[in-house]
Order: structure tokens, then C-alpha cells, then sequence
């Protein structure tokens, strides 16, 4: 659950720079706060990913050894 609540924690914070770059007065502020977003698009990105891989079930380590004839 804790990286569940990371995963909203940056994706609340990518929203936050995304209006930043919608709202910014200049170019290079622009362009600041559009790097702030893609790095905390990649944050959210790398918490679902890691929430996904914790909710598969893990394969038989058996049943993928075995062959048929």
C-alpha cells in the first residue's frame, strides 16, 4: 500500500508541473517546469511498475522446467 500512496504522492506532483509548464510566463520557465513533469512521469511510471510486478503471482518454477515428449 505504501508504494500504491508513493505512485498518487508523484503523480500529484507531475499534475502540479504540468500546470506549471501550461501556466508559465516564459520560455525557460517553461522549460524547467516540462522537465520537472517528464522526471516525475518517469516516478509514477517506475511505482506502477514496481505495484504491478508486487501484484502477479509468482510462476512454478516447476512447471516451466518441464518438458513434454
Amino acid at each position: 500500500m505504501i508504494r500504491l500512496h508513493s505512485a498518487q504522492y508523484a503523480l500529484q506532483r507531475q499534475r502540479l508541473a504540468v500546470q506549471r509548464v501550461l501556466y508559465a510566463r516564459t520560455p525557460e520557465e517553461s522549460a524547467l517546469a516540462a522537465r520537472w513533469a517528464c522526471a516525475w512521469h518517469r516516478a509514477v511510471q517506475r511505482q506502477l511498475a514496481h505495484v504491478r510486478s508486487l501484484s502477479r503471482p509468482a510462476s512454478s518454477s516447476y512447471g516451466s522446467s518441464r518438458q513434454l515428449h
